[in-house]
């Protein structure tokens, strides 16, 4: 499949970091996609879902991971790095990660295993916002 047709109708919208004759990866094109999607749902249906970085509801239904995230520090118990409800499209995980958190829990899909990942990064009880400084498991919901 050729795919110089999409690359160059792409190239012709505004508003968008894909262009032709530039190094472009996958996240960027995905990105450009989903932006076509939203303004066509939003052409069509009159608006966007309320969420915040919604890509339009049937992205956010296919490829959206809708999460809310904060850190509870297991040593002064404050919650930190709070971040509202958003929706998020892409993810970088490894395949070994994947891989080994599906062996350690009964996961149903793809979105409870990505959660339970996530809920295993690591970051710091924020000093800046009233916590300890302490390295802590983050709680993203």
């Amino acid at each position: 499949m050729d795919p110089t047709e999409l690359r160059e109708a792409l190239d012709k919208r505004e508003n968008t970091s894909f262009r032709l004759r530039e190094m472009n990866d996958a996240p960027e094109l995905l990105q450009t996609i989903y932006n076509c999607c939203a303004e066509a749902e939003e052409a069509t249906f009159g608006r966007l879902p309320a969420v915040p970085d919604s890509k339009g509801a049937a992205v956010d239904a296919v490829f959206g991971l809708r999460l809310a995230e904060a850190l509870e520090c297991l040593n002064c118990r404050k919650f930190t790095h709070r971040r509202p409800t958003h929706m998020e499209h892409m993810h970088v995980a490894t395949a070994a990660n994947l891989r080994v958190m599906y062996g350690m829990y009964d996961v149903i899909d793809m979105g409870q295993l990505l959660r339970e990942l996530m809920d295993q990064e690591m970051k710091y009880c924020d000093k800046d916002e009233g916590g300890c400084g302490t390295r802590a498991v983050s709680g993203q919901r």
